[in-house]
């Protein structure tokens, strides 16, 4: 047979079975070096960290609960009642989880709680999810009512020569605006068309009457030094304290 043909033949049967296999091997390669590799871009300038605020839930921003109590031990308040030296991690992994949190009531006493004497322990409560969002809620709305109750401040004008009636009514609400939180404003003076002139006795005993009224009220003061005169026109400045009535929720 001539060389030839012999030559024909081989490329033929190299065309037919070689050269596919070859293409193939070499195609995957280049295809997974046409796509690229994924890689993340760093900034040249880090900026700070925010991740702790995304981390913590608007429950644990509000109360102590889970693995956030740190104790090993704790005495726990459940349904069935009150269980001294109990373990968190086992208390924990016996818990629903989507639907309960163990809340911190009251913290450790003394540096070195141990489990042989549960009054140095932690006391927890299991506590519903759902309650405690219902609690936050509350909570945020009592502040913001606080908040806005303190941006104002309250005036009162009392006549040098008032009666008894009139000067019981005004202190109530002295006292009233006081135990709120807010500022307080009292202006002492005379009426122009009054029908008489208070005394400088009598002045002072209203000026008494309304520092004593005050003095009733836990933590509010006089903020600073009257101005005016006793008798003419005079303003006293006071700042009143907020009296919290708790619930039976924060009490637990």
């Amino acid at each position: 047979m001539p060389a030839t043909h012999l030559a024909g033949t081989t490329r033929a049967l190299y065309r037919v079975f070689i050269q596919p296999s070859l293409q193939q091997a070499y195609a995957s390669p280049l295809r997974a070096l046409r796509q690229p590799t994924p890689f993340i871009v760093r900034p040249i300038i880090s900026l700070p960290s925010r991740r702790h605020k995304s981390w913590a839930t608007p429950i644990q921003d509000t109360y102590t609960v889970d693995e956030n109590i740190r104790s090993t031990y704790i005495n726990l308040v459940d349904e069935q009642g009150f269980h001294p030296a109990c373990r968190l991690r086992n208390t924990l992994s016996g818990l629903d989880r989507e639907q309960f949190h163990v809340v911190l009531l009251s913290k450790p006493n003394g540096e070195l709680p141990t489990p042989s004497d549960p009054d140095s322990l932690p006391t927890c409560k299991i506590v519903a999810k759902r309650e405690l969002q219902q609690r936050r809620k509350t909570k945020l709305k009592q502040a913001s009512k606080q908040k806005s109750v303190l941006a104002s401040k309250k005036q009162l004008e009392v006549n040098w020569a008032i009666d008894a009636n009139d000067l019981r009514h005004r202190l109530n609400r002295l006292k009233e605006f006081l135990m709120q939180g807010r500022k307080v404003e009292v202006m002492l003076g005379t009426k122009a068309k009054a029908k008489r002139k208070a005394t400088r006795e009598e002045a002072e005993a209203v000026l008494e009457k309304v520092r004593d009224a005050v003095r009733e009220c836990k933590g509010s003061s006089e903020t600073k030094k009257a101005d005016g005169t006793i008798g003419g026109v005079m303003t006293l400045y006071f700042d009143g304290a907020l009296i919290e009535k708790k619930s039976d929720q924060d009490k637990e």
